[in-house]
Formats: C-alpha cells, sequence, structure tokens
C-alpha cells in the first residue's frame, strides 16, 4: 500500500474523521451460507482493501485493511461519497482499484499506478498532489452512519 503511518488520521485536516474499523476478512462458511434471491454474494475484486472514514464536512481518510493511512495516494477520492452522506460521519469497507481501457478491474494497472505514487513522492517529497491512473471506491459494507454503528446489522 501507500502509506505509513499506522490509523493515524491526526495529520487530516478535520478531527472529525470516524475511527478506523478493522475490516471484517473472508473465511469459510462451513455451510452455513444463507440462499435465496435477498440475498448475494460478494464478489473478488482485484484491488486495495480499504476502510474510507468520512468526517461530517467530506474530510477523508482512507486506511488499509492492516490500518495503514493511504489517503495521499488516492487524492481523487478524497471527498467523493459526501454529497451522499447529506452532513453525516460515515466509515465504509470497500477496495481501492483501477479499470483498464476494456472496463475491467485491472490489478496490475494498480499496481503500476502504485509504483508511479512512491517514484512521485520520492521526488516531489509530498510538496505537491499525486495525479495518476483514475482510482475508485467500491464500497460494500457501511460500518457506521453518523453515531450508529452497523457492525451488527444484518
Amino acid at each position: 500500500m501507500v502509506g505509513r503511518h499506522r490509523r493515524d488520521v491526526s495529520s487530516t485536516p478535520s478531527h472529525d474523521v470516524p475511527a478506523w474499523i478493522e475490516p471484517v476478512l473472508a473465511k469459510p462458511d462451513s455451510g452455513r451460507l444463507r440462499s435465496g434471491p435477498e440475498w448475494t454474494d460478494e464478489y473478488k475484486l482485484d484491488g486495495y482493501r480499504a476502510c474510507m472514514q468520512v468526517a461530517p464536512d467530506g474530510t477523508t481518510a482512507l486506511t488499509s485493511r492492516n490500518g495503514i493511512v493511504v489517503t495521499d495516494g488516492f487524492p481523487s477520492l478524497a471527498g467523493v461519497l459526501a454529497p451522499g452522506l447529506d452532513g453525516r460521519a460515515a466509515v465504509l469497507d470497500g477496495e481501492i482499484v483501477v479499470y483498464n481501457e476494456a472496463g475491467q478491474i485491472d490489478f496490475g494497472a494498480l499496481q503500476e499506478r502504485r509504483g508511479q505514487y512512491r517514484r512521485h513522492s520520492r521526488i516531489t517529497r509530498g510538496g505537491t498532489p499525486f495525479e495518476g491512473a483514475d482510482a475508485r471506491f467500491l464500497a460494500f459494507d457501511r460500518l457506521r452512519l453518523g453515531a450508529e454503528s452497523l457492525l451488527d446489522a444484518p
């Protein structure tokens, strides 16, 4: 991933960014998987698993599944979900991906973008924002909305 600081979002402009929540990782279901038209499976996405923490003012922090803040590597994702949250804080679990020209998620392109970010960071020492291949955040779980934890919700 593209960060160094574990769960430290103090450098983020708003200190109202919700705390990081460790993502629930996939594991074998031992035959207990529910079925029916009201249920769906999570698809395997070839990207970086991430937690997006959004403050009421839209300030955003992105944290890897290992708790490393990676926000600087994906500046185009900052604030992208704020308009849909109507001023509420949120924590979302999802995947950062890059699409190729055929419209398919491309892990190789994401890795290439990571290398470009690292080179950019060494050269500019963080002095200028990084603009690489267009990254997207695909949210698949809402872990917190406003003050309400949704961790125990179905």
